[in-house]
């Protein structure tokens, strides 16, 4: 129901597809334009994947901070190695984040990153481009909301997930909607 708000505010794409089956290729695709492997993801080949072009790379050539956020393990699937050959400066991961708040299989739900975030950006000075990993929507699927979509099944848990996800992503915009800096972003 957020994202359905949102695209009313801006342009949307009706005719697109993800870049790939797994997270790793997703980060290469929306950072690096490289479209999906269908055995490999380039992250995992630093020699490769130091070469890619990054949007990261771009903005801070332009005095952009550069930013990462992400409730799980930047090591995981050498994600981390890409995005510092991307010249991101700052993560903010699941070590950054109290054991009580790391909530899900995987480390810290949307919700609790999404709120470490704004915070931060309430502090930053210059401009910034800063990228969020969401992780609330992986397998299992578990979330710290009531169920939504009711059901045990694999269809319901994940489309339960994506509609917490959701809810946090729209509620990070209002958020930001609010502060000084919303309409120079």
């Amino acid at each position: 129901p957020g994202y359905n708000k949102l695209k009313q505010e801006g342009i949307y794409f009706s005719n697109m597809y993800a870049t790939g089956d797994r997270t790793d290729k997703g980060l290469a695709g929306v950072l690096s334009g490289y479209p999906a492997q269908h055995d490999n993801s380039i992250i995992k080949v630093p020699r490769k994947a130091s070469k890619l072009p990054m949007l990261s790379k771009e903005f801070l050539k332009r005095n952009y901070e550069t930013s990462f956020y992400y409730g799980g393990e930047t090591e995981f699937a050498n994600m981390k190695a890409y995005l510092v050959q991307g010249s991101f400066q700052n993560f903010v991961s699941i070590n950054d984040f109290k054991k009580s708040d790391q909530n899900s299989k995987w480390g810290a739900h949307d919700e609790v990153v999404m709120n470490r975030m704004f915070n931060d950006l309430e502090q930053k000075k210059g401009p910034h481009f800063t990228t969020w990993l969401t992780l609330s929507s992986h397998e299992p699927f578990e979330v710290p909301a009531a169920a939504v979509i009711h059901g045990d099944d694999e269809e319901s848990l994940f489309l339960n997930s994506l509609h917490y996800t959701d809810s946090v992503v729209y509620s990070f915009i209002q958020k930001c909607k609010s502060q000084p800096w919303w309409n120079n972003t």
